[in-house]
């Protein structure tokens, strides 16, 4: 997998769970800089959108958020952090950027 460009994003409207990556906070902060929103139900979140170039030379935009869910507070310790998008590729390309590829 090869990231060709990447920009926080506010284009998430109608994603959803795609699954989770445990980490912490401060681990998130470190890679993607600090929380790009909040609101009633989540106190932090990132969006991105991601320009992956497969191995086959085509490109595609990939839209992910990592959030917390209706904590109610924002999780510090190793939380299991709940990745949005379009597709299950969302997870993927999160755990990319996170360093937690499996």
């Amino acid at each position: 997998m090869n990231i060709i460009d990447w920009q926080p994003t506010s284009e998430t409207n109608c994603s959803s769970l795609q699954g989770y990556v445990a980490t912490t906070h401060s681990h998130i902060v470190k890679c993607l800089g600090y929380p790009h929103f909040n609101g009633d139900k989540v106190t932090a979140e990132w969006a991105i959108e991601a320009i992956v170039k497969s191995d086959d030379g085509e490109s595609e935009k990939v839209i992910f958020t990592i959030y917390d869910y209706n904590t109610g507070y924002t999780p510090m310790n190793e939380y299991n952090w709940h990745v949005g998008g379009y597709s299950k590729k969302a997870v993927e390309i999160a755990e990319w950027f996170l360093g937690l590829e499996k």
